[in-house]
């Protein structure tokens, strides 16, 4: 950024000029520009520190992460953001049901239903871990689902940065999609740090049923025990046989991706 002036014979102006040098981020630099123009035009008697301010803005937004997501996460948060996809093909407001990176019990939080994703790089096992009693817990009676992704390691596939600009152009809040990003622990300005690309090898969706194997509030006060429990982490195999078919998939992400985050 900086200023510029042109001078006629007749008139003299100072400009501000801002350009980015990234050129796959010319799309969301459009919408900086939106936004310093309404900025300025908001405020024209103090038109550089309302240019100054949402420049601060954005570059708080893409600054890097202060830590680097270890393969687990990254394989996780992958997956996160292939479910949003899917949600966006149904609806570009979709970005409200990812509650995930929030820290709400599930990722995905819909008056339709709640979606938990879990994902790996393993290319056999079904087995994930279970983070708390919550997890796989119903809340306010809302259906629970499971999506289950399985990616690989593919030198001609996607890098974790690279799927989340490309969703950027789906959604119709993109700053609120960047800031769930960031909260994630990921902004653009990580494309070095994660260079690994995967390709997606599988994703079924299984229904959370009373014989699904998990541990829960209700479970757990049943036990008959003397002090309280903290921190619980378990692995399960998931009961992939119960997955939804295709169609009955398309029909739940269509459902959820509509339905307004709680």
């Amino acid at each position: 950024m900086r200023e510029s002036a042109i001078e006629s014979e007749r008139d003299y102006q100072r400009y501000l000029d801002v350009c980015t040098v990234n050129r796959r981020l010319d799309s969301l630099f459009n919408d900086l520009g939106a936004d310093l123009l309404v900025a300025i035009e908001s405020a024209p008697d103090r038109a550089v520190a309302a240019a100054n301010d949402v420049l601060s803005r954005w570059r708080a937004l893409f600054a890097p992460a202060p830590r680097a997501l270890s393969t687990d996460q990254i394989v996780g948060l992958f997956g996160e953001l292939l479910t949003l996809q899917t949600l966006l093909e149904s609806s570009p407001s979709a970005t409200d049901t990812w509650l995930g990176p929030l820290g709400k019990p599930h990722d995905f939080v819909s008056a339709a239903g709640d979606i938990e994703v879990k994902s790996t790089a393993d290319p056999e096992s079904n087995r994930t871990r279970i983070h708390g009693i919550d997890q796989l817990d119903r809340i306010d009676e809302r259906p629970l689902f499971v999506q289950w992704v399985r990616v690989r390691t593919d030198p001609t596939g996607e890098s974790l940065v690279e799927l989340a600009l490309r969703i950027s152009e789906a959604v119709d809040d993109r700053e609120l999609f960047f800031e769930r990003l960031a909260a994630a622990g990921v902004t653009p300005a990580d494309q070095e740090r994660y260079p690994e690309r995967f390709a997606v090898v599988e994703t079924v969706t299984i229904p959370v049923k009373d014989s699904f194997p998990r541990i829960t509030p209700d479970a757990l006060g049943r036990v008959d025990i003397a002090l309280p429990i903290y921190a619980v982490e378990y692995s399960i195999d998931l009961p992939v046989a119960d997955a939804l078919t295709p169609p009955k998939t398309r029909e739940l992400m269509a459902k959820v991706a509509q339905g307004a985050a709680q």
